[in-house]
């Protein structure tokens, strides 16, 4: 499973935005719970080496679950109060 950069601000693998209008906080998404893993597009080995991880499973043909980390950067300066949002576009490729 692979993940996109995102839609909020000028999101990046590097760096995803959250927008409310010209405003934005950053965070990222991770495969570890150390937030050392970034989701991404990887080169589709889920090894990393493509900058970013994906998330490789075996299905067992049923519901299968798996955890994403999330984590928003320290030191923003303060933000206005109000909805921020970014759409995160997961790939299944079986």
């Amino acid at each position: 499973m692979s993940f996109d950069a995102g839609t909020g601000g000028t999101s990046t693998f590097a760096t995803r935005q959250m927008d409310n209008g010209t405003n934005t906080i950053d965070y990222n998404l991770y495969r570890d719970a150390a937030h050392t893993e970034i989701l991404g597009d990887g080169d589709g080995d889920g090894d990393g080496s493509g900058g970013t991880f994906t998330i490789t499973f075996t299905s067992t043909g049923g519901n299968d679950e798996f955890d994403v980390f999330g984590r928003t950067d320290p030191g923003q300066n303060p933000k206005p109060t109000g909805t921020y949002s970014s759409t995160i576009t997961a790939t299944v490729t079986f």
